[in-house]
Parts: C-alpha cells; structure tokens; sequence
C-alpha cells in the first residue's frame, strides 16, 4: 500500500481520477467485505465504516470507475478555511 502512496498523490493533486488502477466500486466491494467479515467476528467496524460511506457518497454521485483517489474531492469538499 504504501508504494501506492504517491500515484494517489499524483492523482489527487492533478485531480485526474479517470485512470486510476483501482476503482472507487472496487474498493466499495473490497470494504464492504471486510466490514462483513469484521462484523461475522465480532470485531468493531468503526474505523472502516468512514470510508465505506466516502465510497459509497463517490459512486453515487456517478464516481465509480474512477481512481480510489477522488474520494479526495469529498474531503476537498469539507474543508473549511483557517481563520
């Protein structure tokens, strides 16, 4: 994962998500079963459960088969200015 680090980067910075390696329903599917899993165990969701709903929130607004990365714009979107 961390080798992925700066090509997310890149990706986020540019805000060029239409070729990314690995999709945001991609990882919609990877996260959903890992919160499954998690849950058929008894361990506690609570760190994946953001996430999801940022990949969820993406490809609902028609984001899916773009990059991993654009779930940036989401936190793009919710920063607020220093001030």
């Amino acid at each position: 994962m961390a080798a992925f680090l700066p090509e997310l980067a890149r990706e986020a910075g540019s805000a060029a998500y239409a070729d990314g390696a690995s999709s945001v329903d991609l990882n919609r599917a990877g996260v959903d079963s890992l919160l499954r899993v998690s849950e058929d165990h008894g361990l506690a969701t609570d760190v994946h459960e953001p996430l999801k709903a940022l990949l969820d929130a993406r490809s609902a607004a028609g984001h899916g088969r773009d990059s991993f990365s654009s779930v940036f714009e989401l936190l793009r979107a919710r920063r607020t200015p220093r001030g």
